[in-house]
């Protein structure tokens, strides 16, 4: 088979020595160029966008056949999408989108205390924490009614909170 557009030229002589003449023209269909956009980390559980261009229809390997995709994850996670021009031809782009963890986030004492008195707050992370410093004590004596809302976080931007109530 040709590997570009192609014109044949086919000759036929018969016995009687008449020669007879046929002209095919190979045109050859480009396959789609697919391409798959995606983030390259997501935290888990957090929705996001996934899309794919380049072809006419779509077949994501989970069945999807739209070419936007909202999804989340809980690992890292393997997308492939075969991309089919209206010529009908083929084509596939894969990506792994890698899953960052939620950090891990616990304020204690969860107690509630009354206006004036103190309580050492202790915040306990594996990311970073506003708004006080992970795993260090914090005093605090607040005079109203008020809360502290704890948020840990992680390089990549994913976070967890906690807030404690001081009434």
């Amino acid at each position: 088979f040709p590997s570009h557009d192609t014109v044949i030229t086919l000759t036929a002589v018969d016995s009687y020595g008449c020669v007879g003449r046929d002209t095919l023209v190979v045109l050859m269909n480009q396959n789609p160029d697919v391409q798959i956009v995606a983030p390259d980390t997501v935290c888990v559980n957090e929705l996001f966008n996934i899309s794919v261009s380049g072809a006419l229809n779509y077949q994501w390997v989970s069945g999807e056949s739209d070419s936007l995709i909202s999804t989340s994850i809980q690992t890292d996670q393997f997308f492939a999408v075969t991309g089919i021009s209206a010529a009908g031809c083929a084509a596939r782009d894969t990506n792994v989108v890698r899953a960052i963890a939620i950090p891990y986030l616990s304020v204690t004492p969860n107690t509630e205390i009354c206006r004036g008195d103190s309580v050492l707050l202790f915040a306990f992370s594996n990311g970073d924490i506003v708004p006080f410093i992970a795993n260090e004590p914090t005093f605090i004596s607040p005079q109203i009614d008020t809360s502290i809302t704890f948020v840990a976080s992680t390089l990549f931007g994913c976070s967890t909170s906690q807030t404690v109530e001081i009434v």
